[in-house]
C-alpha cells in the first residue's frame, strides 16, 4: 500500500511546488525569452503558450533591478509588514482574553456566542464589504492604514482557534496553580498562554498567509498607491516582465520560509483543533 502511495505523494509534492518554480525559472529569464513563451498571453495572437524550467540564458537582472532601482519596492515591502504585523499583534491581544474568557462563562451562553463567531467567520469579505466601507467613511478612516489594520483586529478565527486551545488543556494545570496561591491573571499568562503556543502560532501563521497577500481591502479603502501593500506592486511597463516574476518570487518565498520554520508548531495547533 506504501508502494502506491509514493507516486502520488511525488505527483502532489510536484504540484504543489511547480508554482513556486514557474515563478523562480521567469524570474531569471530575460524578457525577451519570456515573451517569447508567453506571446499568447501577451502578443495578442491566437497562439498557445509555453514554458520551461530551464532558462536558455539564465540571468539575476531581475533581481538587481527590483532591489537596486525599484525604490517602490521596499515601500510597499514594510507597508505589508506593518500591516501583516500590526493586524497579528493586535488580533492576539484581543483573541487571547476573549477565548480565555470564553472557558469561563455557562456552556449555554458559551454556544450562542461560538454560534455568531462561527457565522461571523463564515461571511466571506465581499458580504462584509459595504458595511466595512461605510463605517471607515464615518470614521474618517478611508485612505489611511489604520483603516486597513482596525477591522482585521477582531477576526473571529484567532478565538475560535485559541478557545478550543484553552478548552483542551488540563484542569489539573490550572488546580495546581490555584493551589500554590496563583490568581486567574497568573493562571492565564504563566499558564494557559504558554501551553496554547502551538496555536498561537497557527494563528498567527494563518494570520500572515492571508494579510501578507492581501489585495481586495487597500484596493478598495485606499486611494494613495503610498499606503498599497507588496500585493499590490505592478512596475511600470518599461521594467519588463522579470521584475514582475521576481517580485512575486519573493513574496510567496517570504511565506514559506516562515511557514517552514514553525511547520512543527503549526501541525501540533492544528492536531489540537481536530481532536475539538
Amino acid at each position: 500500500m506504501k508502494n502506491v502511495w509514493k507516486p502520488v505523494k511525488v505527483l502532489l509534492i510536484i504540484a504543489l511546488f511547480y508554482p513556486l518554480v514557474f515563478l523562480f525559472t521567469g524570474s531569471i529569464m530575460g524578457n525577451s525569452e519570456i515573451t517569447h513563451y508567453l506571446q499568447g498571453v501577451f502578443g495578442g495572437g491566437e497562439q498557445w503558450a509555453g514554458w520551461t524550467v530551464f532558462p536558455k540564458y539564465p540571468t539575476l537582472a531581475s533581481y538587481i533591478e527590483l532591489l537596486l532601482d525599484i525604490p517602490e519596492f521596499y515601500v510597499l515591502f514594510w507597508n505589508s509588514l506593518l500591516y501583516a504585523g500590526c493586524i497579528i499583534a493586535g488580533q492576539l491581544i484581543v483573541a487571547l482574553p476573549a477565548a480565555w474568557a470564553l472557558t469561563a462563562v455557562r456552556p449555554v451562553i458559551r454556544k450562542g456566542i461560538l454560534l455568531v463567531y462561527i457565522v461571523v467567520l463564515l461571511m466571506p469579505f465581499q458580504v462584509r464589504m459595504l458595511p466595512e466601507y461605510l463605517v471607515l467613511r464615518d470614521l474618517n478612516l478611508l485612505d489611511s492604514p489604520v483603516g486597513i489594520i482596525l477591522p482585521e483586529i477582531f477576526s473571529a478565527l484567532p478565538v475560535l482557534i485559541l478557545y478550543y486551545s484553552f478548552s483542551s488543556q488540563p484542569k489539573v494545570l490550572q488546580e495546581s496553580a490555584q493551589i500554590d496561591g496563583a490568581g486567574e491573571f497568573q493562571i492565564f499568562y504563566k499558564v494557559a498562554v504558554p501551553v496554547a503556543v502551538p496555536a498561537i502560532v497557527t494563528c498567527v501563521i494563518l494570520a500572515l498567509l492571508e494579510y501578507w497577500n492581501m489585495i481586495e481591502q487597500p484596493l478598495l479603502f485606499i486611494k494613495d498607491k503610498r499606503y498599497w501593500p507588496l500585493a499590490l506592486f505592478s512596475p511600470q511597463n518599461n521594467y519588463g516582465l522579470g521584475v514582475v516574476f521576481a517580485m512575486a518570487f519573493l513574496l510567496a518565498i517570504f511565506i514559506l520560509v516562515i511557514f517552514m520554520l514553525l511547520q512543527n508548531y503549526f501541525e501540533e495547533g492544528l492536531s489540537i483543533i481536530s481532536k475539538e
